[in-house]
């Protein structure tokens, strides 16, 4: 769990600079827009940075990483060169949303509690089995270094277990940042547009089956996002607005 809160911590500051050229936007314009509905999200102007991806890949993304004062948005210059800028704005949007929600840190607090049931899991399965079963296995201890190969299985079985946990919190996370990024730039086209582009670039498969989404899927299905984006939009009927709260001078 330290590690885990540690590499967050490090990352954006002295990790991926050593594999990829981290700036500021280059392109001013589409920065100024940025930059505007980052102060309309209240976030730090000076943590939105650009990184250049064009020589490693065709894929497209954006996301928030950092904890603390390494807290920030990253674009990959990828996605600025297929995008519109709305589109780039909304997928802005959805990042920012991580930044306000604080994402990051509930999704660390789910993963240190799931990792903590994990290992107590696995601890009083290993013991059981050793009490059972540990005259056919010839060790009875844990300490026994031949119990290693048995204390990984079950480590892989219960953190198998434990996965589609995560996923789904990952997965409605995402659907929330989908929803602040919405509402914050109320672009449904540019939003359904965007998602089918990302698939795209991204190969990406629309509507993944159940045990796909149930072990694998950290976002929600590319067909249920675009169809979210195309009837999601409460401020027309004179909804409330879920994330309204979280924006300064709303339009």
């Amino acid at each position: 769990m330290p590690f885990l809160v540690l590499m967050l911590l490090v990352q954006p500051v002295l990790i991926a600079p050593l594999f990829d050229d981290v700036g500021p936007l280059q392109d001013k314009t589409l920065e100024a827009q940025i930059l505007a509905l980052a102060e309309r999200a209240g976030i730090d102007a000076g943590r939105v940075f650009e990184v250049d991806k064009r020589a490693d890949t065709d894929a497209v993304n954006a996301y928030v990483g950092g904890l603390f004062g390494t807290q920030r948005i990253v674009l990959w210059d990828t996605l600025l060169a297929r995008l519109e800028p709305q589109q780039v704005l909304v997928v802005m949007g959805h990042a920012m949303g991580h930044y306000v929600l604080g994402h990051v840190w509930t999704l660390l607090a789910l993963l240190c509690v799931l990792i903590l049931a994990t290992l107590s899991a696995v601890h009083r399965s290993l013991g059981d089995l050793l009490a059972r079963f540990g005259h056919r296995f010839g060790f009875d201890t844990p300490s026994d270094i031949a119990s290693l190969p048995l204390l990984m299985l079950l480590c892989s079985a219960f953190f198998l277990l434990a996965q589609p946990i995560a996923l789904a919190y990952s997965r409605h996370i995402e659907r929330e940042a989908d929803r602040f990024a919405l509402e914050i730039t109320r672009e449904n086209r540019a939003m359904a547009t965007a998602f089918t582009i990302l698939q795209d670039q991204n190969l990406v498969p629309p509507r993944p089956g159940p045990l796909d989404t149930l072990w694998r899927a950290r976002h929600p299905a590319i067909a249920e996002r675009v169809a979210f984006a195309n009837h999601d939009r409460p401020w027309a009927q004179g909804g409330r607005l879920v994330y309204g709260r979280y924006f300064r001078d709303p339009p």
